[in-house]
């Protein structure tokens, strides 16, 4: 008989530490094993083997053969990173990773797989030619990203390698996937909460090396698919907040967590934006990442002062004159579109019927307008200045991206608002010279209030809300000040970093 072998395992639940167990069958380090937990049987990660426990009780685990894959090397430094940085534990993150409805899928797999005797997986194949894949990340700003995107994604495809494509959960009017489907066909796959039972487990054989290559598209869980052979990771709109996860456990960033995977593979990465966040943005300015910017048309945008046209009476209610007149020079069956930032839509719609008799223009929110499928010949937007947060120390950054998701609806954008000087506006409606300086700003007054992305921050809950906010040094003592805020609060409190 085997002599007894002590492991630690990892199991799918809030634990400060990893639990002990014996066995005498042979483990590895990311096997799954079966196990019991406070009288309940589930399926943990061997993370550890040998050593002397630190408790007085040991059970033995049920059983070393589950029939499910190893979890790879590449995964459990995903974890561990994952952990460390958004401050939860490793038992949180395998959970995220494997949800209930990811293991039943790989169990029904596994059952399907030894009642029909499948033969062992394909090895991945072997490199067909050397490729580049540069030092620094790139920042791929503008909007004719799909071009450049192709490129890359069938140049990894052609060396054997797969290719991660993040796209976010909000939609934008223009679906990335389309035009993929139409240019990849058979070499890209879909994973996200629409895909079916049938075609997560081809994702998740896919790319634990199947029978070839394949791009797969999905929303940001998919940085937790057992990824093997990864040569290339997208982020396309990569400053929207819907990357974040804010509902459950760990709160990250798939953003940031897809830039540690292609690290941690040696994978290419690329994110893509026509509006770029200010952390992406300040790591090009840092030399940390690569810009390269794409070709792009831009709608006319025209900024209007309020304050300088009442004035010179240059107002009508709400309106403008001079945005009256544009809209009175449009042929009368041109779309246009008002965009209200504060006004119910009882007021503004009375108040169009004043200053625009005869004219049956669409009015929306700045959500809907950012979502419109519609292309008008002009939108308005009034109150821009509504658009800021004043309690929300990324107003500005939210304010621009906003209004740059609105102008890509439309062939004239006129922003009405009361302080044209502010940057957001700048960056809007000036050359390239003007949107760099006014992005200049924006990071120089972060840097002169020690905020992101020159800072960390934390937000500590309990159950009832928001306890506290830290703000953290990024320097080299920044996760030993980490260790030492969850060491203070203890297990009863929740941890969001960098929180949007």
């Amino acid at each position: 008989m085997a002599a007894k072998l002590y492991i630690q395992v990892c199991l799918p639940l809030r634990l400060d530490f990893l639990p002990w167990y014996s066995t005498r069958e042979e483990v590895r380090i990311g096997q799954r094993v079966s196990v019991h937990f406070a009288r309940r049987a589930y399926v943990g990660v061997v993370v550890s083997i040998g050593g002397q426990p630190d408790v007085a009780a040991v059970y033995a685990i049920d059983s070393a053969e589950t029939g499910l894959a190893d979890i790879s090397e590449e995964e459990l430094r995903l974890w561990e990173f994952v952990s460390s940085y958004y401050m939860c534990t490793l038992g949180e993150v395998y959970k995220a990773a494997y949800t209930a409805g990811k293991l039943r899928f790989e169990q029904t797999t596994a059952r399907i797989a030894a009642r029909k005797k499948a033969a062992p997986a394909v090895e991945p194949k072997a490199f067909q030619e050397a490729i580049d894949f540069g030092d620094k990340p790139v920042l791929l700003r503008g909007t004719d990203r799909v071009p450049y995107y192709l490129d890359e994604i069938r140049r990894t495809l052609a060396s054997g390698r797969h290719v991660l494509i993040l796209e976010p959960e909000t939609d934008f009017g223009f679906s990335l996937r389309d035009a993929l489907s139409r240019a990849l066909r058979d070499q890209l796959m879909f994973y996200g909460a629409t895909s079916g039972q049938k075609e997560k487990r081809e994702v998740m054989a896919a790319v634990r090396g199947g029978a070839g290559p394949v791009a797969v598209i999905g929303v940001r869980s998919t940085v937790f698919l057992p990824w093997q052979n990864l040569g290339l990771v997208i982020v396309d709109e990569e400053q929207d907040a819907s990357f974040k996860q804010n509902e459950q456990v760990p709160h990250y960033n798939g953003r940031d967590v897809a830039a540690m995977l292609a690290r941690i593979h040696g994978a290419r990465l690329i994110l893509g934006s026509s509006c770029p966040s200010l952390e992406s943005l300040s790591n090009c300015l840092s030399g940390k990442y690569e810009m390269v910017r794409v070709g792009e048309v831009l709608p006319e945008v025209e900024i209007i002062d309020i304050p300088a046209e009442r004035r010179k009476r240059g107002m009508v209610g709400n309106y403008s004159r001079r945005a009256l007149e544009e809209i009175a020079a449009l042929p009368a069956d041109a779309l246009v579109t008002i965009v209200r930032c504060y006004q119910t839509e009882d007021d503004a719609a009375a108040e169009l019927k004043e200053v625009l008799p005869g004219r049956d223009p669409q009015l929306l929110t700045p959500a809907a307008a950012r979502k419109s499928s519609s292309h008008s010949a002009l939108t308005l937007v009034l109150q821009a200045d509504s658009l800021f947060d004043r309690t929300d120390f990324r107003a500005d950054e939210k304010a621009l991206q906003m209004l740059c998701s609105i102008r890509a609806h439309t062939d004239k954008l006129i922003v009405q608002c009361g302080a044209a000087a502010h940057p957001v506006y700048r960056a809007l409606a000036g050359d390239r010279a003007a949107q760099d300086a006014a992005i200049a700003d924006l990071l120089s007054e972060r840097k002169t209030y020690k905020l992101p992305p020159f800072t960390r921050l934390v937000d500590i809950h309990d159950k009832h809300g928001l306890v506290k906010r830290e703000v953290l040094q990024r320097d080299s003592k920044l996760a030993a000040r980490k260790a030492e805020l969850k060491l203070k609060y203890g297990a009863l409190y929740a941890f969001d970093v960098d929180p949007l």
